[in-house]
C-alpha cells in the first residue's frame, strides 16, 4: 500500500510539473482565469479517468534513438534503435534493439545500413526505414547524443552495473565488479563494440542500461523521480505531443508493473552477411517481430 501511495504521489508531481513545463513551452496555454484552469483540471481528469495508451490502441510503439554526435552540426549515426513496446493487454513491454548495421531499404537512398538513414534524414527517417522494412507501426520517438544521455543518466543519480574486467578496461576503469557509474560511465558502457560480440552483445548493454533505469526510477523519492523527468524532458528531444506526455505519465505506475522482455533484430538464424551489412530474411522476420509484439 505504502509503494502505491509513493507511486501515485510520484505520478502527480510529474504531471504537475509536465503541465508547467508544457506551458512554459507554449504548448499548453496559460490562462489563469476560472475557465482556464477548470479546462486544465478537466483535461488532466479525462487523462486519468480513461487510462488508455495514448494512441488509443492495445500497443503502443515508442522508438528511443541515440546518435554518435558530440554536437548538433549533423544528425549523427543512431548507434541505438530501440524499439519501447508496450502491449496493455499482455500487460508487457518489449526493448527490442534494432542493431545498427542492418541491411535495409532506406526510403530515397537505396540499400544501406539502418544507423545512415539517421543521418541522411534524422530521426523521422529512422521512423519511416523502420516502419517500411519491418512492418512495425511506431508512434512517437524520443532521440538523444552522448552529451544529452550523460546528462539525463546524472540527473538520475547514476547506475550501478556489473562491469567485467574487459569492459572496465574499455571505460578506464581499473578493474570490473559492481560499480557505481556516473552518466560519462554509463554511455562508455553502452558504445563498446570491441569486448564480446561487436555490436550483439553492444545492444544487448543498452537494454541493460534501461532496465537499470527502470530499476532506478522504482527507487526514487517523489522528488527525486520529478526532477529526473522535469530534466530529461528539457534534453531529449521528442514528437510525443502534450496529450500523449500526460498519458503516459498517468499510466507509468503500472506499466512499471509490466513484465519486460527484452529482444534484437536481427534474430538469430534470420539473417545473412552481405558485406558489412546483415541482411534480414523476409518474411520470416517481419512475421517474428509482430508476433513478438503481440504477446
Amino acid at each position: 500500500m505504502k509503494t502505491l501511495l509513493k507511486r501515485s504521489m510520484t505520478v502527480l508531481l510529474i504531471t504537475a510539473i509536465l503541465v508547467l513545463g508544457l506551458i512554459q513551452a507554449g504548448i499548453v496555454y496559460a490562462d489563469d482565469s476560472d475557465a482556464g484552469v477548470g479546462a486544465l483540471l478537466d483535461s488532466l481528469k479525462n487523462a486519468a479517468a480513461s487510462a488508455e495508451l495514448p494512441n488509443g490502441k492495445e500497443i503502443y510503439n515508442l522508438l528511443l534513438i541515440g546518435v554518435d554526435r558530440q554536437d548538433d552540426s549533423w544528425n549523427g549515426n543512431s548507434d541505438c534503435m530501440l524499439l519501447v513496446s508496450v502491449n496493455k493487454t499482455s500487460q508487457t513491454v518489449h526493448l527490442m534493439s534494432f542493431m545498427r548495421d542492418l541491411g535495409v531499404e532506406v526510403p530515397g537512398y537505396g540499400t544501406n545500413k539502418l544507423n545512415y538513414a539517421c543521418a541522411v534524414g534524422g530521426p523521422d527517417l529512422v521512423v519511416e526505414t523502420i516502419e517500411q522494412n519491418f512492418g512495425v507501426d511506431i508512434d512517437a520517438y524520443a532521440w538523444t547524443d552522448f552529451t544529452s544521455m550523460a546528462e539525463v543518466i546524472d540527473d538520475l543519480g547514476g547506475l550501478t552495473l556489473e562491469i567485467s574486467d574487459a569492459e572496465a578496461e574499455r571505460m578506464g576503469l581499473s578493474e570490473g565488479g559492481t560499480v557505481d557509474c556516473n552518466g560519462d560511465q554509463v554511455v562508455l558502457y553502452a558504445r563498446i563494440r570491441a569486448v564480446g560480440n561487436n555490436d550483439y552483445e553492444r545492444t544487448e548493454r543498452q537494454r541493460t542500461v534501461l532496465l537499470k533505469i527502470k530499476e532506478k526510477l522504482e527507487g526514487l523519492s517523489t522528488a527525486d523521480a520529478a526532477a529526473f523527468f522535469a530534466k530529461a524532458l528539457q534534453v531529449v528531444k521528442h514528437n510525443l505531443s502534450a496529450a500523449d506526455l500526460l498519458q503516459l505519465t498517468t499510466l507509468l505506475p503500472s506499466m512499471l508493473d509490466y513484465e519486460f522482455v527484452t529482444s534484437r533484430v536481427p534474430y538469430d538464424g534470420m539473417y545473412t552477411g552481405s558485406g558489412e551489412m546483415l541482411m534480414p530474411t523476409q518474411p520470416d522476420t517481419n512475421d517474428a517481430i509482430a508476433a513478438e509484439l503481440e504477446r
